[in-house]
């Protein structure tokens, strides 16, 4: 039999962040007028939904929305855009079947703070993923139409961009913002989930560096400082044993190629 579809939380704000990826891992936006349709469909389901959009970014086989919303509505409006976007999808590349992985995800905002981070993340993506240098080099997120630089496409609903003026209106620097460190995990896929936890976790160790005046390799080799890190880093992310000790040997095998110098 089987199992019942786990309920979706509801925010307390209305805001959520949402993901969803390709099926298979498939670059399902590979082309630029594939990310291009993902955006116009947005915009078009937008009114109909009233729904209100504050950060997206369209990656080759994912994305990213931050938006409010009922938590009734949402499902509606993503089955729109995504029901319309797969039929498009496989029309265009003469195929039949799923075109997302399983059901978009979902993560609540539940504060200003976090809000923020997650907007900022969600920004990042494309720099993190070595596509571009800088955020405004990449065409297909909000930072461009936040800055002015994209007048043709209108997602962003207008309380996101009044929260833009009233965040930077003292001259604090966009791009500063944009680089300051979160220890927060954001809602991606698995294997960038994985990459956050890893960069939390090299934290952790050159926090115990400085403490200890040891080398990364010492602190992992010897029983009882690695312990210590081992419990930090579960007690930091919340993850099980086996996830901790997937991720120090992660570390460990960076830290061999730094010092055989192979990286």
């Amino acid at each position: 039999m089987p199992m019942p579809r786990r309920a979706r939380r509801e925010s307390a704000t209305g805001f959520y962040h949402i993901v969803s990826r390709g099926l298979d891992r498939e670059n399902i936006f590979g082309e630029k007028r594939e990310k291009t349709r993902f955006l116009n469909l947005l915009k078009d389901n937008l009114k109909d939904c009233n729904i209100e959009i504050y950060a997206y970014c369209v990656m080759s086989n994912h994305f990213h929305l931050l938006a409010k919303a009922e938590k009734e509505i949402m499902p509606i409006f993503m089955a729109k855009v995504l029901g319309r976007y797969a039929k498009y999808y496989n029309y265009k590349h003469d195929r039949t079947g799923y075109v997302f992985e399983n059901r978009y995800n979902t993560q609540c905002i539940e504060d200003e703070r976090y809000f923020w981070s997650c907007l900022r993340y969600i920004h990042m993506n494309p720099v993190k993923a070595k596509i571009c240098s800088n955020i405004m080099q990449y065409e297909h997120s909000s930072m461009r139409e936040y800055t002015g630089k994209r007048k043709n496409r209108e997602v962003l609903c207008e309380k996101a961009l009044k929260l833009y003026e009233e965040k930077f209106k003292d001259g604090t620097s966009i791009g500063t913002f944009h680089q300051e460190k979160d220890e927060n995990v954001f809602l991606d896929t698995e294997e960038e989930e994985y990459r956050q936890y890893v960069e939390l976790a090299w934290e952790i160790l050159w926090n115990m560096q400085e403490q200890r005046q040891l080398q990364g390799l010492e602190i992992l080799q010897f029983v009882e400082s690695r312990v210590q890190f081992e419990n930090a880093v579960k007690e930091k992310l919340g993850v099980s044993k086996s996830y901790v000790k997937r991720i120090r040997k992660q570390i460990e095998g960076e830290l061999y190629t730094i010092q055989n110098g192979t990286g």
